[in-house]
């Protein structure tokens, strides 16, 4: 008996030293680098992913536009790939792609409840305490916290985007593509921060967090500035709950209505799509829409 157990074990341990030695290293992005550093102004830890377009070794005097993404772990593959299609088909620019996370979570966390509680107190604007309980309950965590969301802009603008532009070669054109709490974190950047991002994808943005508190911003907005220098393409899946349709169309007919100078506003109703199903064609279509003439010739 003795000896078959050894046996067994031997096998098993020439078996386990085979898989380990063939195991492949992991599939990586063609060109793409990261660095992690931790915030100044919110003391968390980040890891950024960068995505450089192909000309970007070949021609170094050229500069280019770059596109942040928020929700990496998710999303900044997706958003690299759709770049890369629709710049084969010369329907927008080469870019850098910039993807931004909590760092640690991209430890092989991308389905698990770290990745969606690590999100959101950097997303969300104001502390909503009975989210806070759902959020608890449904990520199984002792603690999460909202409301991160101003200190996560300044993290943007003070940390973020000046160490990628001291350490690539951006032109200054920015584009912020955000999806659900993303998208919502994007709206407090667009009357908070105007001018930090040229271009907006806001993919089923989260327009009804805090009774639908974006209402608020956009009229504290209005009162001083008759400008908005942004092309904004904002989205919904069908299929999406009615609090989500209600808040982005009751935000667009505002914005609409408000007639500011330089706003440039698309939206668009995905037929068929859910919340978790519509960000792949609404990256196409927005990004389609943020960098093409067309966009600029009209407001609708």
């Amino acid at each position: 008996m003795e000896r078959t157990v050894m046996a067994l074990v031997a096998v098993f341990a020439t078996v386990t030293s085979v898989t380990a030695q063939t195991v492949s290293p992991p599939v990586v992005l063609p060109r793409t680098e990261r660095y992690d550093f931790t915030s100044k102004v919110n003391a968390a830890a980040y890891r950024v992913y960068i995505s450089l377009p192909q000309a970007y070794v070949h021609e170094p005097a050229a500069r280019y536009p770059v596109i942040y993404v928020t929700d990496a772990i998710w999303i900044f593959g997706l958003t690299v790939q759709t770049q890369v299609l629709l710049r084969m088909g010369s329907l927008m620019p080469e870019a850098l792609v910039v993807g931004i996370l909590r760092a640690g979570v991209d430890e092989g966390n991308a389905e698990s409840r770290v990745a969606a509680a690590e999100r959101v107190p950097d997303l969300t604007p104001t502390r909503v305490e009975s989210e806070e309980a759902r959020y608890q309950r449904d990520y199984q965590r002792d603690i999460v916290r909202t409301g991160g969301a101003p200190e996560f802009l300044r993290v943007f603008r003070e940390e973020l985007i000046p160490e990628i532009e001291r350490r690539y070669r951006a032109n200054g054109d920015r584009t912020y593509v955000g999806y659900s709490l993303g998208g919502l974190f994007g709206a407090y950047a667009l009357f908070h921060a105007p001018d930090a991002f040229r271009r907006m994808v806001l993919v089923s943005p989260s327009l009804w967090w805090d009774e639908g508190i974006t209402t608020k911003w956009e009229e504290a907005f209005a009162a001083k500035h008759k400008t908005l220098p942004v092309r904004l393409f904002m989205s919904d899946g069908e299929l999406e709950t009615s609090t989500m349709l209600a808040s982005m169309r009751q935000l667009a007919s505002t914005l609409t209505r408000r007639k500011y100078q330089g706003l440039q506003l698309h939206t668009r109703i995905f037929e068929g799509e859910s919340h978790l199903s519509t960000f792949p064609v609404a990256v196409t279509r927005g990004l389609l829409t943020v960098f093409t003439p067309e966009s600029e010739s009209s407001t609708r």
